[in-house]
This record gives structure tokens, sequence and C-alpha cells, in this order.
């Protein structure tokens, strides 16, 4: 995938960085530039500062020297292995917002960021700012966990073509095309599921008596759905041997689908409700992306992408 400008958040808190190292390795695939910005801020300076402004504006030059220094480095290595590569320090309070000024700013194909996997729990643990992130941020967001590749060998993109959301500004087709070009770009595996839940028969099997019937229309209903599904897919170009259907809770099933060793990358859309958001399906894509063990893509409609 061509990427015209990535946006790296970069953070110097730790010596190795895997969402450096996958943004770095999409430029070297699908070319572009890639665009580093280091967010700084030292909350004890406010209270230094009332002890002495000298102190806390040498501190604070001094913190910043050490950034624009790290920064330079990376940014000097990656132009020696090929990656067009610009860098700089962003200091300031509150952090989230300077990030998503710095985003509309720059107006990147991707955003790329860092997130920390917990051995114990053996998922991701996101922060209050990567879900702001994944709330507000109008471009792609990929979160990268400590053991990503540098590019994903599988990416699995999940589409909801029943959902009249998704159908508001192209989302499931936003999702097929990111997927796929992305997919392209690394070498990577491409495929397409849909998880349905449906109503279970045991739900209306009340009385009795209407059990052969609620049966019934439980099957067709399914059949519909996922007949649906398959013709989105067809047209999308993603053969019958690359589309999965899942059954069960949608976070569940694509919670377990993710978890499979061999998907590198799962790929979600996310709409925005009443002002609240809500990614995928309905309200359990926060539960999607509070279990998943792989790396995440989050894509938007066309009219929040435009913005």
């Amino acid at each position: 995938m061509s990427h015209r400008k990535v946006f790296l958040i970069a953070r110097r808190s730790e010596p190795h960085s895997p969402a450096l190292n996958r943004a770095a390795a999409l430029i070297r695939a699908g070319g572009g530039e890639l665009h580093l910005c280091l967010f700084e801020q030292q909350p004890l300076l406010d209270t230094v500062a009332h002890l002495s402004s000298e102190v806390a504006r040498l501190a604070r030059e001094a913190q910043l020297a050490e950034a624009h220094q790290w920064l330079k480095d990376k940014v000097q290595a990656l132009r020696e292995t090929g990656v067009k590569a610009e860098g700089e320090v962003v200091w300031g309070r509150p952090v989230l917002d300077h990030m998503l000024a710095k985003i509309r700013q720059q107006q990147p194909s991707l955003v790329v960021k860092d997130i920390h996997l917990e051995p114990l729990l053996r998922r991701v643990l996101l922060t209050p700012i990567d879900w702001h992130l994944l709330r507000d941020c109008p471009c792609p967001l990929m979160l990268v966990n400590p053991q990503a590749l540098p590019l994903p060998r599988r990416v699995i993109a999940a589409v909801e073509p029943v959902a009249a959301e998704h159908g508001e500004g192209h989302l499931n087709e936003r999702i097929v095309q990111f997927a796929a070009e992305l997919a392209r770009t690394c070498g990577a595996g491409h495929e397409l599921a849909y998880a349905y839940e449906g109503l279970s028969p045991l739900a209306v099997s009340q009385p009795e008596e209407y059990t052969a019937i609620a049966a019934e229309i439980y099957e067709q209903l399914r059949q519909s759905q996922v007949e649906r599904f398959h013709r989105f897919a067809a047209a999308q170009g993603v053969p019958a041997e690359r589309q999965q259907v899942l059954y069960g809770p949608p976070w569940l099933a694509l919670t377990d689908c993710a978890d499979d060793p061999r998907a590198d990358l799962l790929v979600l859309g996310s709409v925005q409700r009443g002002g609240l958001e809500r990614a995928l399906i309905g309200s359990t894509a926060e539960r999607i992306l509070d279990q998943a063990r792989c790396d995440l893509l989050v894509v938007k409609p066309e009219a929040v992408a435009a913005r």
C-alpha cells in the first residue's frame, strides 16, 4: 500500500519500538514519507516554576535538548536505511490535544502507535490516550503490540454488512479496501470475517409447540444474513476461500479469530452514535479491543476521515 504519509506517535521511554519498526517497514514496502512526532511534557515543572522559574526553564530546555537529539538520531538512522523521514518534538499539555492537532495538521494516510501487552493477562492494555485516539483520530489508526513483526503476515478484516450504520460512509468498503491494500503492500494473507450471533432458538421457543417454527425462522435468518455477507465479499473481489463466517457473540468470535497465532492484524470499523464512539458491531468493540492479542487497525467512515 502506498501511504503518502505515515504518522508515528514516537516514544523514547523504551529503546525498542515495534511501532517504529512497523512504520519504517511500511514505507520501505510501499513508499511514502514517515513523520515522527515526539510529544514531551513534564508536569513537575509546574511545581518547580512556583519555586524558581529559572530552574524550571533550564530543566525544560535540558529535556527538550535530549528529546531533539534522540529524534535526530532516529531520523538519521531511518534515512540511512532508505526511509524518507522527518521528525519534530512537541511540548505541552494535555498531550492528547497536541496529538490530535498535529494529526489534523499533517493529514497522514495512517497513524501508528505502540501499545502495551500484559504478559500475565496475555492481552493488550490500552491507555486512556489509546481510547481517546480510537474515538477521535480522523485517520486510520494502527496500534502495534510489543511482539509484532515488522510487517504483518495475516490480515483479518471484520465487516458487518447487515448493520445500517456500516453502510454510511461506505465503512465496510473502506475496511476491505484498506485491509486489502495493506496486505498487498506487506505480502500478507488477507481474509474477510463476519461474526453472526443471530437469535437463539431457545429465546423464542415458548410455548413448546412453537419450537419447530422458531428453529425454522432462526435458520432462515441465519442463511439470509450469511448469504448477504458472501454477496458483499464477492462484490469486493474476495474469493470464497478467504471468507470466514464466525458464530457467537461478535466480540468473542472475533477475539478468538484474532487470537489465532497466525493472525497478526485485525482491521475494525468505527462509527459514532449520539456523541459516543462505538466500533464495529454495537458497543462490542470495546470488549474486542480490550481482549485481542494481535495488532489493531481502526478505520473510520468517509465523512469522519474527510473532516
